[in-house]
């Protein structure tokens, strides 16, 4: 078979149930020559309840889902059950709109084909064990949320599983929680409140849970209450969840076969290609895995030694990623360009964050907070790569093809590629593209390690801001809004780092006064608006004569000032010619019909040392010799006008 290429949307790659499912797409994947592109989203709805102030961050999130051309595709494989349930529509579009067949995982649709565990079935012989081995006969079921398309089969499987052994059913035996610890106490609430009217029970025999998470809350809320389990009361679990393995009492709970779900997507894809006829959904049965919250195992028994194991690997992993995140944050904190950036996450990417590669790609206008609302929008966008590493070398630089978004080098890599987008809250920045190392991808710092990318560069994109709006600010308060040279505090400012710079160089600081002549006249007779041009005209010939980090000053009025360092007489000269002729070519180009000529003095000199207290005496005294010399030269201009 030719090879294929597979888009994959994901999401909670961290999840120890979704990582098995991965790894059985990539086993099969590997055996038949298929390439797969996870396109992958740090968004999940336990993050949306508990953090309800981030919902913006969904759009940016969502982006990711947009990357790929779905034409170039040969097949779509979507984990709709751990998809964030505000995305599914939008996913759901994109599948009906594809040439290529899909398969949706968790949800049953007209428009996919679908993999679902057999959660009737499941449940039926859950209740058939604490039926036959426990001699349960009151049961309840806590329910999941009610958005959630599964709550309603799994309370259906409870009641069929009840009608089998003809026990009775109503609405009053379901609960609903949150799918989370935090609806134990509740729950329980409910419980206590509902069998206070039962005589002779506080409790009943078994409370089946929607999922793990649930059963661990209710344990917890029950423990607190000094009730035991499974002494006074079963409760059961369904997923398999690491802390129903190694928690205390362990959970009897209902197991998905994850690994060969993720098989199976690509077993129905392949015959498609194929041209085999196929059903439209696919039932994987799912294993009944009896522990301790039943009975089945004996309470004071500990696998004690997986349990070290388990928790020892993930907080060394934990203790490493949390190095990682932190080297991250402080080494960029203080990068002034944006190649510095890049070049402290590219030492960093590969930093026990579980990747074996890590490319960064960004927008040409990352820095501009764009919000994307379309594929079209997106893929009319240019990307380049920044930065990264690829088995184990700094990935080359520069812009990719427009609709390209993996660099040439990688094109050829079977390895299945990981793309997670980055971007703050709804402003999408780019992606990276990651070959991670699976089994070490099981962090949800891994989830903080990759925000704080998009953070990061929106930092330092308000710090870019900043600074430019500080030398804005700096700018208008040190400059002339006419002529756009410094005022009279750029020439203090500036005074002090010249005058420094002469003292190290023992070189000479020069300062110019230069004086309109007749400006009054020229106001009085042409109008203010060609004094003005007059004004401009002055200054623009200075910053013109200014070849040698000369700054130019207008100090007030009609008066300016030049302050250079490193001066000599010849050069001062020099100086004072330009501008004069400068001024005279520029009015007789525009064809003036009056004469502009400024009245120039210098003072220059090995400037003394003194102390910061002597610093604005020095300066002022700078500035009055070169004055007192610019009226010398005035007091003669008058002269030959008379005459």
């Amino acid at each position: 078979m030719e090879k294929k290429k597979v888009a994959v949307f994901i999401a909670e790659i961290y999840a120890p149930m979704i990582k098995e499912i991965q790894y059985g797409l990539i086993q099969c994947a590997k055996r038949s020559n298929i390439k797969l592109y996870f396109y992958t989203s740090f968004n999940d709805d336990f993050t949306t309840r508990e953090y309800t102030q981030f919902t913006e961050y969904d759009k940016g999130d969502f982006v990711a889902y947009m990357l790929p051309d779905y034409d170039e595709y040969d097949g779509i494989i979507t984990f709709d059950s751990c998809l964030p349930s505000m995305y599914l529509d939008k996913v759901n579009d994109i599948k009906k709109k594809a040439k290529c067949p899909t398969v949706s995982l968790g949800e049953e649709y007209d428009f996919s084909y679908t993999i679902t565990t057999d959660q009737t079935q499941s449940f039926i012989n859950l209740i058939d064990h604490l039926y036959d081995v426990h001699g349960c006969r009151e049961m309840v079921h806590i329910a999941g949320r009610t958005s959630e398309t599964f709550t309603q089969i799994r309370i259906d499987a409870f009641k069929a599983g009840l009608e089998k052994h003809n026990l009775p059913y109503d609405d009053s035996r379901v609960i609903y929680g949150s799918l989370w610890k935090d609806c134990g106490e509740p729950v329980v609430q409910q419980l206590l409140e509902k069998y206070k009217t039962v005589e002779g029970r506080i409790l009943p025999d078994a409370i089946i849970c929607a999922n793990d998470f649930t059963a661990i809350g209710v344990i917890d809320a029950l423990k607190a209450r000094g009730y035991k389990v499974p002494g006074d009361v079963i409760v059961t679990g369904y997923d398999n969840v690491e802390e129903a393995q190694f928690g205390s009492p362990t959970i009897t709970t209902l197991c998905q076969t994850f690994e060969q779900i993720g098989k199976e997507c690509l077993k129905i894809l392949k015959k498609v290609w194929e041209g085999i006829p196929t059903e439209k959904v696919f039932y994987e049965p799912g294993d009944l895995l009896t522990r301790q919250s039943c009975g089945c195992e004996p309470i004071n028994f500990f696998n004690q030694s997986n349990i070290r194991e388990k928790y020892a690997r993930n907080l060394e992993g934990m203790g490493y990623l949390a190095k990682s995140n932190t080297a991250l944050i402080l080494s960029t904190s203080e990068s002034e360009s944006q190649e510095d950036i890049f070049n402290q996450i590219e030492s960093i990417c590969l930093r026990d964050t579980g990747f074996k590669s890590a490319v960064f790609c960004l927008m040409d206008d990352w820095d501009k907070q764009v919000v994307i609302t379309s594929q079209e929008e997106l893929h009319n966008k240019n990307f380049s790569v920044i930065c990264g590493m690829y088995n184990d070398k700094k990935i080359t630089r520069g812009p990719l093809p427009k609709g390209q978004y993996i660099p040439d080098e990688m094109k050829d890599d079977i390895s299945p590629f990981y793309f997670f987008p980055i971007h703050h809250l709804k402003y999408f920045m780019g992606y990276i593209i990651v070959i991670p190392e699976l089994e070490n991808v099981y962090q949800q710092n891994l989830k903080s390690w990759l925000v704080n990318i998009g953070t990061i560069l929106d930092n330092f994109r308000i710090r870019q801001i900043l600074k430019q709006t500080v030398l804005t600010l700096e700018n208008l308060y040190n400059k002339d809004t006419l002529t756009g040279l410094y005022n009279r505090r750029g020439y203090e400012l500036n005074f002090k780092r010249y005058y420094k710079d002469c003292i190290e160089s023992d070189s000479c600081l020069a300062v110019f006064v230069l004086d309109m002549d007749n400006l009054k006249y020229v106001n009085d007779n042409y109008g203010h608006e060609e004094g003005d041009y007059c004004l401009r005209t002055i200054g623009d010939a200075m910053i013109e004569a200014a070849q040698n980090d000369e700054i130019c000053i207008r100090s007030g009025g009609d008066e300016f000032v030049i302050l250079a360092k490193n001066y000599n007489d010849k050069k001062a000269e020099q100086l004072c010619t330009t501008i004069k002729e400068s001024i005279k070519n520029k009015c007789i180009n525009d064809k003036k019909p009056f004469i502009v000529s400024v009245s120039i003095g210098c003072h220059l000199q090995v400037p003394p040392k003194v102390t910061e207290d002597g610093m604005n005496t020095m300066l002022e005294a700078f500035l009055k010799k070169a004055d007192a010399l610019m009226y010398v030269e005035k007091k003669e201009h008058k002269k030959e006008n008379k005459s």
